[in-house]
């Protein structure tokens, strides 16, 4: 294979195209003089051998460590204030029509830290050696994959469009085996000025500003410049609906959530707004944006299991207190003992109520729905002809040791358990090598799926990982601040994409993070000591426990880890960055990447926080194809009786 020499051609096409899913028996004729300056072609045999290839790019390398080849276009200088906007254009055939194809195709490009090395060449398999340095210096995004017989030819399209930057240096990445792989990669560096919008839901409220091509059905592009201030505007909002979370407690329309008609003079607390739908939210907080909801109920004592509690109740008129507490932690406020309220008698202002706690009401994070009308007679879900909804996120706590045998020992079991690959059975603390690197301000993270416990919280989160060359038993001077660790529900995906994680459900940023002396990395050279691995600890607080009931018939039974180092830096790359260890698959899918998120409401594009959904990232493999998984274990609580 020669490499060529690098020209620094700058291509100035820009083709709009939607994502499609790959096509059969397309046009397959291949025609370089359609694609000038940006065609490309690449055959690799049945066997992963080479055969041939040509292209308009810097030639084709091979990356060993991830399998991939590559070719790289020029696509301008590295700029903060533009954007690179490319579309890919992918055909496969296969070589031999009578055996399998495998081919996964990615879109990439080179990253802010590639291009501060001033090198004016695209970053080579010796500058990327390991699968760490690839995530230092390229991004990318999938854009189809291949894995059957294909006795004709599969074409795919993909555009993506580089926000933060323009990226100096963009690639077209292939994974092949018995294909024939060729089209065009066009490219451009835009403006900066690419106008941005509110791309909104006219039905839920739900807004974020975006890229036109970005915003599709059933959200609507507002227009270059349009805030979501402008979402719901000129809209005649007329009714009030609730925000607990819809898969449990039914707050959406469609789920014929509770939700009251407005009538002005009937509300609970000071004031009340309306919102097209129901706002669910994992903190009940969705619809109090501007404060006029969750006004109406204070809490004036703790919540203690088979201990009275009290409330203050502000209405706006005299009228009905319909409500509920998920005491039993089952998500639904369906059970009897769940009312606390049923049609009690309000007067005009602050009226102040007492409810007793369940002795066996569970302990930790739940909900409570309070409903205000002047004719009673209301459910936890359905329309009431006035008044107000308010939902709340609350917390229980346990007895008191005077009456309850249980002593908070800190005692754990294992909910979950998937420990680096030791790379000899004979030696425990000598793992397999392989990391990832996964830090907030290198704008990625990686992720991993999980399968919860009924009855089983999660109480603590322990994984591995190692720095990037440090071999000593401590870890180096420069260390994260603290993680960021996130729960996320399971994507949908249908044939021929990967798994991977849906929408960030639950986050928290652990800064007492503790570290423990585990092993040693294998190492390429005899003669070097291979890189020391260190586990992770993090222990949650009673209120952050992670509980997931799978009994409630969501379908819901995979959920995803990610886990991400955050340093006290937004450019410079710490020079041994954290790393998370991966091992040998041992769960359902692999490990992959989250790179680009569809921001929750009102929130940056980065770094996620719950609402978020996956927007791109990667799958990770081996050399041989083979997935690999994160290496982490979950952790419950497990108290000790003791004799009184």
């Amino acid at each position: 294979m020669t490499q060529h020499m690098f020209a620094f051609i700058r291509i100035t096409i820009l083709v709009v195209s939607f994502c499609l899913a790959p096509a059969y028996g397309q046009n397959d004729i291949e025609s370089p003089e359609h694609y000038p300056g940006v065609w490309y072609r690449l055959l690799v045999d049945g066997s992963g051998n080479y055969v041939e290839g040509q292209g308009d790019g810097e030639g084709w390398y091979y990356y060993p460590e991830s399998n991939t080849w590559r070719m790289w276009f020029y696509n301008g200088s590295y700029d903060a204030d533009r954007q690179g906007s490319l579309e890919y254009q992918v055909y496969t055939k296969a070589i031999d029509p009578t055996v399998p194809t495998y081919m996964e195709a990615y879109c990439g490009w080179t990253t802010p830290a590639w291009s501060k090395r001033g090198t004016g060449r695209p970053p080579l398999p010796s500058d990327m050696p390991t699968l760490s340095q690839e995530s230092q210096y390229l991004y990318g995004a999938r854009i189809y994959g291949v894995n059957s017989v294909v006795t004709t030819s599969v074409e795919s399209n993909r555009e993506y469009l580089v926000e933060e930057y323009n990226p100096e240096w963009i690639c077209i990445g292939l994974k092949v085996r018995n294909a024939y792989v060729y089209r065009g990669v066009f490219h451009e560096c835009t403006s900066g000025t690419s106008p941005r919008g509110a791309c909104c839901n006219q039905e839920t409220g739900y807004c974020y500003s975006t890229y036109e091509t970005h915003c599709v059905s059933p959200m609507v592009w507002l227009g270059a410049g349009t805030s979501c201030d402008e979402c719901t505007e000129g809209a005649t909002l007329t009714t009030d609906f609730g925000d607990a979370p819809d898969w449990a407690y039914l707050t959406l329309l469609s789920s014929n959530g509770a939700r009251h008609t407005i009538v002005p003079g009937v509300y609970l607390g000071d004031s009340i707004d309306g919102e097209s739908n129901g706002q669910p939210s994992t903190l009940a907080a969705g619809d109090d944006g501007n404060g006029a909801d969750e006004d109406g109920v204070l809490f004036t004592s703790t919540l203690q299991a088979g201990q009275e509690a009290t409330i203050q109740v502000t209405a706006s008129t005299a009228g009905y207190l319909n409500a509920w507490v998920d005491f039993d932690g089952d998500d639904r406020f369906d059970d009897g003992d769940d009312q606390i309220f049923a049609d009690q008698i309000l007067k005009s202002g602050t009226t102040e109520l007492t409810f007793t706690v369940p002795r066996d009401a569970v302990c930790g994070d739940t909900f409570a729905r309070f409903r205000f009308n002047t004719r009673g007679l209301v459910d936890s879900c359905g329309l009431a002809d006035d008044g107000e909804v308010e939902d709340y996120r609350v917390q229980i706590v346990g007895e008191s040791q005077d009456s309850y045998a249980v002593s908070v020992s800190g005692a754990s079991s294992l909910v979950w358990s998937q420990p680096p690959s030791l790379a000899s059975d004979a030696e425990a603390t000598h793992f397999e090598g392989g990391s990832m690197s996964s830090s907030l301000h290198l704008r990625e993270m990686a992720a991993d799926d999980w399968e919860p416990v009924d009855g089983q919280p999660v109480t603590g989160i322990h994984w591995w990982g190692v720095f990037d060359g440090w071999t000593e038993s401590h870890p180096p001077s420069e260390l994260p601040v603290a993680f960021h660790i996130g729960i996320w529900t399971d994507a949908q995906v249908g044939p021929g994409s990967f798994a991977h994680p849906d929408t960030l459900v639950w986050e928290t940023y652990c800064a007492n993070w503790a570290w423990a002396l585990s092993g040693t990395d294998q190492s390429d050279s005899k003669a070097e000591s291979g890189q020391t691995c260190f586990l992770f600890s993090c222990q949650l607080s009673q209120d952050q426990w992670i509980q997931i009931d799978q009994t409630k018939d969501t379908g819901a039974k995979v959920y995803w880890l990610s886990i991400a180092a955050l340093y006290d830096s937004t450019e410079e790359e710490p020079e041994n960055i954290w790393n998370w260890k991966l091992r040998s698959t041992a769960s359902g899918a692999a490990g992959t990447s989250v790179r680009t998120v569809e921001p929750a409401s009102g929130s940056a594009s980065w770094p996620p926080t719950v609402g978020a959904q996956w927007a791109s990232g990667g799958s990770f493999t081996d050399a041989q194809f083979n997935p690999v998984d994160m290496a982490f274990q979950l952790t419950t609580f497990v108290p000790l009786e003791f004799d009184r």
